[in-house]
């Protein structure tokens, strides 16, 4: 698994290098770059967009494969990809998520499938279908209806209900796991699964 997401993220970062000379002539442009980009209008179609400090504030329908330094996220999202330094989800991603960065923070919803990579990433919106998150540091607030699979060093759970399975390495350090909703069963806390 950590072969396949490490080729994943090698891809992506790859098509978001290659666009980073494009320059965007009007907001409607599909290809975009530069130091500070703002999606004000919407964009239908698979978009590529890539700079310091993105603001996407309009829906990109279709695939967005977004990378830079900063990115934030006021819009819903059809399919979102990104990579960056610090990534803010702030609406709602209709299809899937993938993600890649320093620090992620979905306060979101995401209504099918999650792949998030970091070194923290902080979960306050309701994700549906199943999750799969790597990081240093998690932190689960939100809903999870689906299964939860976390590769982490520390996993915090503050209140997270999750109607599908936890799953977690067994070296992790956990807190909270007491407190969180959990309906799958049965619970084996022994080889890492709730």
């Amino acid at each position: 698994m950590k072969k396949y997401f490490k080729c994943f993220i090698l891809t992506l970062v790859m098509i978001m290098i290659s666009i980073t000379t494009v320059n965007a002539k009007s907001s409607k442009d599909l290809f975009q770059a530069g130091d500070k980009v703002s999606i004000e209008d919407k964009l239908d179609g698979t978009a590529f967009i890539a700079g310091n400090e993105i603001k996407v504030n309009n829906k990109i329908d279709g695939i967005g494969f977004v990378a830079g330094n900063k990115l934030t996220f006021n819009a819903n999202q059809e399919y979102l990809f990104g990579a960056g330094n610090e990534i803010v989800i702030e609406k709602d991603v209709e299809k899937d998520l993938f993600l890649a960065a320093n620090d992620i923070k979905v306060n979101g919803n995401v209504l099918r499938d999650t792949y998030l990579a970091a070194n923290t990433i902080t979960i306050n919106g309701n994700l549906n279908r199943n999750s799969y998150i790597y990081a240093n540091e998690v932190t689960l607030k939100g809903t999870f209806n689906g299964n939860v699979t976390v590769y982490a060093t520390n996993i915090n759970i503050e209140g997270a209900k999750i109607t599908g399975t936890l799953k977690y390495n067994k070296d992790a350090v956990i807190d909270g796991l007491d407190k969180a909703i959990i309906t799958a069963s049965p619970p084996d806390l022994a080889s890492g699964t709730k």
